[in-house]
């Protein structure tokens, strides 16, 4: 069970391209890369990241068991996507993707925003 979740959209005319050097320069330090069409996973043990890149730019989804992985996850996620490439606006907007409590399999959640990203 994941704790901490969270979700990001970032605008990119080079989703598809950005998603693959994520993946290639964080590599070292998943236990696993896979995919399913063009969404990625990659699974760093006690956390695990949700890449999907369509032509309006890329998604993102992190989760994490405790909340030192899952900012580190996040961090590591962020700094890689400056290094490839500009961000509009200068930061990447983390939302939350978890229900309230008592919500049941609402994502009512989703449209609280838990921090900018930077």
């Amino acid at each position: 069970m994941y704790k901490h979740i969270v979700k990001a959209f970032v605008p990119l005319p080079n989703a598809e391209f950005v998603a693959e050097n994520i993946c290639a320069r964080v590599r070292i330090y998943c236990r696993s890369i896979s995919a399913t069409g063009t969404e990625r996973h990659l699974d760093f043990g006690d956390a695990r990241v949700n890449m999907k890149p369509n032509v309006k730019g890329l998604f993102l989804r992190v989760k994490a068991k405790d909340l030192v992985t899952f900012y580190g996850i996040r961090t590591l996620l962020q700094g890689h996507l400056f290094a490839t490439t500009t961000i509009p606006g200068g930061s990447v907007q983390w939302y939350s993707a978890t229900p309230p409590s008592g919500a049941g399999p609402s994502h009512a959640g989703d449209r609280r925003n838990s921090s900018n990203g930077k």
